[in-house]
C-alpha cells in the first residue's frame, strides 16, 4: 500500500517502462487516473470533462495543478490506494492579476514568466479573499536573498499582466 507522495511518484515511473491496459471508464466525468505529461513523467489526474466526438478528455492534475485535453486512450488505470492519498494540488487565483488590455487570456510569456518565477521554488502564499466562483485569491511571495518578493507584482512589473483593484 502506498502511504506517501513519493511513493505515489516512484510507483507512477512504472508506466513509462511497461504498457499498461487504459481504463474502461476513462470517460467518466470525476474518475481519477494517471496521465503522461509530455516530459515523459506520469502524474495523477482527474477527468473534468469528455468529448465523445473527438474522443478526449479534459483533466486537471490533482497534485501539482494545470488543466489540458487527451486522447482518452493515453490514459492508465491507477490503483485505489493512490486515490486514497489526499492531492497535493489546489487551485487558486492570483489576486489583482488580470490579462493586458484587448487580451482574452493570459499570455505564453506571462504563463512561462510565472513557471519560472515559481517551479520548484519554495513560495509563501496568503489567502486575502474568495473570486465570486469559490476559488481562493492568493497573494504569492518568493525569496530573493533576504528579501520576500511579490511574485503578483512582479508579473505586472514586467508588463505581462495588468493590476486590478478587485476580481
Amino acid at each position: 500500500m502506498i502511504v506517501s507522495f513519493c511513493g505515489v511518484i516512484s510507483y507512477l515511473k512504472c508506466f513509462s517502462h511497461t504498457h499498461t491496459h487504459t481504463h474502461t471508464h476513462t470517460h467518466t466525468v470525476g474518475v481519477i487516473c494517471a496521465a503522461q505529461m509530455p516530459e515523459g513523467a506520469w502524474w495523477r489526474a482527474q477527468v473534468m470533462g469528455y468529448y465523445e466526438e473527438t474522443k478526449e478528455v479534459e483533466l486537471c492534475y490533482v497534485d501539482y495543478g494545470g488543466y489540458v485535453l487527451v486522447k482518452i486512450d493515453t490514459l492508465r488505470q491507477i490503483r485505489s490506494d493512490f486515490v486514497a492519498l489526499p492531492f497535493q494540488g489546489s487551485e487558486a487565483i492570483l489576486e489583482h492579476i488580470a490579462p493586458l488590455p484587448g487580451e482574452e487570456g493570459f499570455s505564453v510569456a506571462a504563463k512561462s514568466a510565472l513557471e519560472e518565477m515559481t517551479q520548484g521554488l519554495p513560495l509563501l502564499a496568503q489567502v486575502t479573499s474568495c473570486h465570486t466562483s469559490g476559488i481562493p485569491l492568493v497573494q504569492i511571495w518568493k525569496t530573493e536573498g533576504e528579501e520576500l518578493v511579490s511574485v503578483n507584482r512582479a508579473l505586472v512589473d514586467n508588463g505581462l499582466c495588468s493590476w486590478v483593484d478587485c476580481l
